[in-house]
């Protein structure tokens, strides 16, 4: 009786460290990916801010586009979005220059007057941030996709200043709209870093 009981008390002990710490990891990775996604959204509103007092440059969208595409073709092999997603859902490799590439072509489309939105290009970067964390750490696949996750969360919070009330709704819901399952695991890890974006 004494050992199982020994037992049990090294297992919720175990379970209990392990949460903690990916509790902090989730909160290392909203600060990190929130101050990113801000650099971000100030260079998005700086970039627009300069076409408006410059709308002449909207004759360099196709150098820009020149330019993306030259660096896309050489430099990602990646879905894109898909590929953040999967991430989330299972063992999908994420490529560790897809958050420069997304930030910059972001800004520099933006600059130009191109029409692309932000909530995309917030998302891939949070979760590529998040995967490159967690393989940094050497996480196993089902942390990593939390991790994944909370970069998401992160990301899109930091951008568009979302309010941390909305954090109870918006982290299951985003978690079962990512993985198509509504897991407990993932509301608690994604939260922290809501407020901290």
């Amino acid at each position: 009786m004494r050992e199982k009981i020994t037992e049990r008390i090294e297992t919720v002990s175990g379970g209990l460290f392990g949460s903690l710490k990916l509790l902090a990891f989730g909160l290392s990775c909203g600060v990190i990916v929130g101050v990113i996604a801000s650099i971000f959204a100030l260079g998005i509103n700086g970039a627009a801010s300069l076409r408006a007092a410059h709308p002449q440059v909207i004759f360099a969208m196709p150098l820009a586009a020149v330019v993306i595409c030259f660096f896309y073709e050489r430099f990602d092999r990646s879905e894109g979005t898909d590929t953040i997603l999967m991430a989330a859902r299972q063992d999908e490799e994420v490529p560790a220059n897809l958050a420069p590439l997304i930030f910059g072509s972001t800004i520099l489309s933006h600059f130009v007057g191109a029409s692309v939105g932000r909530e995309g290009a917030a998302l891939q970067m949070g979760g590529c941030i998040g995967d490159q964390m967690g393989k940094t750490l050497r996480m196993d696949q089902k942390s990593r996709s939390l991790l994944v996750m909370a970069g998401m969360s992160a990301a899109f919070s930091a951008l568009f200043g979302t309010p941390p009330r909305s954090r109870r709704w918006r982290s299951p819901i985003s978690a079962y709209c990512i993985t198509g399952r509504l897991s407990p695991a993932s509301s608690p890890r994604c939260r922290p870093t809501i407020l901290r974006g």
